[in-house]
């Protein structure tokens, strides 16, 4: 079949909604929260990875993701992996990008693996101007129905980095709740994915933090501040976030973020 034959193959019908046309309800920030507190718990437990990921597609379908991918891109001696592959991503995309050998040029992949926050197709878009090699494979993406994208990159301990990118019909948040209910949701499961397919993974070694450090981070779990939590139980901002960042360097990790979700995966704090 030729290039331009698969193209029109994969071209989204013409009864679809157009971009933007959407009327549907968009979710509250107490609906999103509960979304992510839900999946979060589910992850945490020993929920099977395809009952996992079919939970996840019913969530992220309210921001018209239809498909999403997990991947190990790079070993802890950074070498380009392929590795802990899971998701229900639609096959005939993968089987071109990977016959293409398009990874050679997706300058998306390449930025998103140097940095630590997530980022959209149409905001990588904005930040300058597309390579050819680049705007072949969105070319190619929007041909088959894919108007946006996510890319998370997750940079583990032991220098491995692995990657969540989720593919969507419609527009996706770049800001707000949404967004930061995206991110989670992709982090919490890129987490879960990890520990389904390394069951050999050795134990974590015991971790200690004071009780108060336990509930700083507890309050960090439901969205407080630092001055918030100082509020809540009576310290200054100041303690809290000495507090925290001791919090942090006991787990061994570098953000809030990840000190929660360590915290979490260990049992100290809970959903």
């Amino acid at each position: 079949m030729s290039p331009s034959k698969q193209k029109l193959r994969h071209r989204p019908s013409s009864s679809a909604p157009a971009r933007g046309s959407r009327s549907k309800r968009q979710p509250t920030d107490t609906e999103l929260f509960r979304s992510v507190t839900e999946f979060v718990e589910l992850s945490t437990r020993q929920t099977p990875l395809a009952a996992l990921e079919a939970d996840l597609a019913r969530r992220l379908a309210q921001f018209g993701v239809r498909h999403f991918v997990h991947v190990q891109a790079l070993d802890a001696n950074r070498k380009p992996s392929g590795a802990l592959m899971a998701g229900p991503s639609n096959r005939e995309w993968r089987e071109l990008y990977f016959d293409k050998k398009w990874a050679r040029h997706d300058d998306l992949m390449k930025s998103g693996l140097r940095r630590l926050a997530p980022t959209t197709w149409r905001r990588f878009e904005r930040e300058g101007p597309l390579s050819d090699g680049q705007r072949t494979i969105m070319s190619h993406a929007h041909e088959f129905g894919f108007i946006d994208g996510y890319f998370l990159p997750v940079h583990m301990l032991d220098g491995s980095v692995a990657c969540v990118s989720l593919f969507s019909d419609g527009v996706l948040p770049e800001e707000g709740a949404p967004a930061h209910a995206i991110h989670l949701l992709s982090l919490y499961y890129s987490f879960a994915v990890r520990r389904a397919l390394e069951p050999s993974v050795p134990q974590q070694p015991a971790v200690s933090i004071t009780p108060r450090q336990r509930e700083c981070l507890q309050w960090v779990r439901a969205g407080k501040t630092d001055w918030e939590i100082g509020q809540i139980i009576g310290i200054s901002e100041h303690t809290v976030i000495e507090h925290l960042d001791e919090a942090r360097r006991r787990l061994g990790v570098r953000t809030r973020t990840q000190a929660v979700i360590e915290a979490v995966s260990r049992g100290i704090i809970h959903i």
